[in-house]
């Protein structure tokens, strides 16, 4: 323990720190040999003015470290090159590409003159084997561009049911494009010129989805991809489909066929650059070997994802999980790019949002037998399921969709199951994912010393499937989820309490640590980064205000959020500025029970940020049926029959935003946690306020053919309600002023906290709701 002082005072000019981590530094001491060893010390402040500082000898992980970053260096210069030359090669390809394909068309299609039946044959096989490679070409121009970081997502609302639809014509399309420019038919199919005609398709979309935002021109492209393989791979009469599904936040197409199926012992290179199942010499499927590569980093780059089943001879089914909102642009903006970004562009934070009990689950294994057996295990008991057939593709997806379990297989490639299961257990993001090893007898005794949650000897069998699910479900499903890694500080001034010790006797809700001073306090937060502070009653202090002000000060605890438990402590948090106070005084009963009451878990979940999902209510009341009958001046009247089945045919615009889109703006702020609903009349808006079932009230103004009495009458009535819930007004009308205008701005200046202007883009108005809510 050293006094209170700066590291430089206790070796002079020795001291380096490490970027990101200020009480962290590199000390490189010099031998009498002439040789040096590099030291890591670490400082943690104590209580009475004392630092505790922790030494480690780091030489051979510095030295290794250096060596490593040498070659990472070396195979980042050469992984780029190999990318320039590509595009550099594809760039220079399409132009004489291009070229031939022309030419080549005008030969086939006999536009600059006769061709006997040999001349077409092979004009056809030219322009054939020139779109053949101009397909390969573009493939790896898009690889290319993903891999450097140059390929830009462009998000917008997409019509799901539609997109679906072009992209099922454009592949079958392409499919017939090929049959047509097959110069000589074979003879056992000859008998049919088109087969994807005689192939049935099917499409299924989930009521209620409607929009998502992505970047239509690629979500299509992975659409045509999956198709056209399901249109490739299955023979004439059999069937195929798009199914359109919501897994627990995300977005599943689901495209299945009856076709030849993947053979088991080929389908752990699927994803693998121009890899051809077929031998060469046997071949009868034409392919570049990249479309399921490029279907695989498109949706990552969308920030989802593609897992798959197969069975030769029965058929495949590969479902493509997307968000409903692409995580951000995946490469730096430039300077001017703000402009022309897209006014949906997504904050980095978006990720879907998971049920209070997810029923999402990852299959980790190598065997097709064993995939087949427990996927069809966990659907009958009502789980969805996501496949990863490596090591490295399983730390992938877990990190990506927060499964409610693992199933591991510890047989993998390219990373043993063992080493998934270290990595995944020491990975904060998902330590707390229940983790099976599925395996024989002898690693049972392996899974338990390497922290799994659970085993099943092969093959599984349901009852003791079902009996390990029942067994590592916590009691309260409902908070599961959402708090599986919720750490809370319980702060006893005085050991004025037990009631910690009883939250600390009870791990299904969260990990709860104890501290009876701020000193103590302090070093706690500094180490385990609690997510909220409980903090017991202070009556027995002599200064609370001084405590309280002192904890608001401190730089690990005052950021953090407060619940109090009594009046007095509650009343003297709020007179210190710049704490953020959740009172739960219902909570602050002791029944000796050992266990939370239900509202102190409750307001520290809200605290914490973890549940409580506020809930926008959004109307445009320049469109509200019962704002604009032309016979009536009732502007708070019901809704008859006639008006409530109109309310669906009322148009929603299409444009990007030019005037909200409400259905793809309320599936947008479903992805940053928040409720969403659109009012069908004014009526509506005037109960939800009334009766404050909802946070905040959107009102959109848009231009109108002419004023309305009704709109005038119903803003006055609101005005005088004297209403508690925060308005906020989007105003996209034009500049054009008004005596009618004026009479409207002057009562929306009365009803709302905010006027806000129409150039704002989706990420903006998000941090404007979440301002207004902050403040109220």
């Amino acid at each position: 323990l050293y006094a209170a002082a700066s590291p430089s005072t206790l070796i002079a000019t020795a001291w380096c720190p490490i970027a990101g981590k200020p009480d962290t530094y590199i000390c490189e001491c010099p031998l009498q040999t002439g040789q040096e060893r590099i030291w890591q010390f670490v400082k943690q402040p104590l209580s009475d003015g004392l630092i505790l500082v922790m030494g480690q000898d780091v030489t051979e992980e510095h030295l290794v470290a250096k060596e490593l970053a040498a070659k990472n260096a070396d195979l980042i210069h050469l992984n780029r090159l190999k990318d320039e030359f590509l595009s550099c090669i594809s760039h220079e390809l399409k132009t004489p590409l291009t070229a031939v394909l022309g030419l080549s068309s005008l030969l086939k299609d006999k536009l600059i003159g006769e061709l006997n039946d040999r001349q077409t044959r092979y004009a056809k096989l030219i322009h054939k084997s020139g779109r053949h490679l101009m397909t390969i070409v573009n493939d790896i121009l898009d690889l290319t561009r993903m891999e450097t970081g140059q390929l830009e997502l462009i998000p917008e609302p997409v019509e799901i049911a539609a997109t679906c639809k072009r992209a099922f014509e454009q592949a079958k399309q392409l499919q017939q494009q090929e049959e047509k420019l097959t110069p000589e038919p074979s003879t056992h199919n000859s008998e049919a010129k088109e087969p994807s005609d005689q192939i049935q398709f099917t499409l299924e979309i989930e009521p209620g989805l409607s929009y998502l935002i992505a970047d239509e021109l690629r979500l299509r492209q992975m659409l045509v991809n999956l198709l056209s393989n399901a249109l490739k791979f299955t023979e004439t009469g059999g069937k195929i489909g798009l199914k359109v599904n919501l897994w627990e936040g995300w977005l599943a197409f689901t495209v299945w066929d009856t076709g030849i199926g993947i053979p088991a012992d080929k389908q752990h290179l699927i994803f693998q650059k121009f890899q051809q199942l077929e031998s060469p010499m046997t071949r009868r499927f034409q392919g570049t070997g990249l479309g399921l590569v490029l279907t695989q980093r498109l949706a990552r780059l969308h920030g989802g994802d593609v897992s798959f089943i197969s069975s030769e001879n029965q058929g495949s089914e590969f479902t493509l999980l997307l968000p409903p909102n692409p995580p951000g642009n995946s490469t730096e903006e430039s300077p001017g790019s703000t402009e022309a970004e897209s006014e949906f562009s997504m904050p980095k934070y978006q990720t879907p949002i998971a049920n209070s009990r997810s029923r999402l689950v990852l299959i980790v294994e190598a065997v097709p037998k064993y995939i087949e057996d427990l996927t069809n295990v966990l659907s009958g008991l009502g789980y969805q399921v996501i496949i990863a057939r490596s090591g490295t593709e399983a730390l992938e997806k877990a990190r990506r969709f927060s499964p409610e379990a693992i199933f591991l297989n510890p047989l993998l490639p390219l990373l043993s199951g063992w080493d998934v299961l270290t990595l995944l257990k020491s990975d904060p993001d998902t330590r707390s994912i229940p983790a099976i090893v599925t395996a024989t007898r002898g690693e049972k005794e392996r899974a338990s010393v390497n922290r799994a949650e659970g085993f099943l000897s092969l093959p599984v069998q349901e009852p003791a499937l079902r009996r390990l699910l029942d067994s590592i479900a916590r009691p309260d499903d409902n908070t599961r989820k959402v708090t599986s890694s919720l750490t809370v500080l319980w702060i006893s001034p005085q050991n004025s309490s037990c009631q910690g010790s009883a939250l600390l006797l009870n791990p299904t809700y969260c990990r709860v640590l104890e501290a009876d001073d701020l000193g103590q306090a302090e070093l706690v937060a500094r180490i385990w980064r609690p997510d909220a502070i409980v903090l017991d009653s202070t009556n027995q202090l002599e200064n609370p205000l001084a405590f309280i002000e002192q904890l608001s000060r401190s730089r690990n605890l005052g950021s953090l959020p407060l619940v109090t438990l009594d009046p007095a402590t509650t009343q003297l948090a709020n007179q210190v500025k710049g704490l953020s106070v959740f009172p739960c005084l219902a909570g602050s009963s002791r029944d000796g029970t050992g266990l939370v009451p239900t509202a102190l878990w409750q307001v520290i979940q809200v605290a914490a940020g973890m549940s409580w999902k506020p809930s926008i209510l959004f109307a445009d009341i320049s469109s509200l049926p019962d704002l604009h009958r032309a016979a009536s001046g009732n502007a708070t009247g019901e809704l008859d029959n006639r008006d409530r089945s109109t309310v669906a045919e009322i148009p929603i615009p299409s444009s990007q935003f030019s005037s909200p889109n409400f259905q793809a703006l309320i599936q947008y702020i479903q992805t940053a946690g928040f409720r969403g609903a659109i009012a069908p009349c004014w009526t509506e808006v005037l109960q939800q306020l009334q009766y404050q079932s909802v946070d905040l009230v959107l009102l959109c103004l848009r231009d109108a053919p002419s004023a309305s009495p009704a709109m005038l009458q119903a803003l006055s009535n609101l005005r005088q309600m004297a209403v508690k819930l925060p308005i906020l007004v989007w105003d996209y009308r034009s500049a054009v002023n008004s005596e009618s205008r004026q009479a409207i701005d002057f009562l929306l200046q009365e009803v709302s906290a905010k006027i806000l202007p129409s150039s704002l883009s989706a990420a903006q108005l998000l941090d404007k709701i979440q301002q207004t809510l902050l403040t109220q």
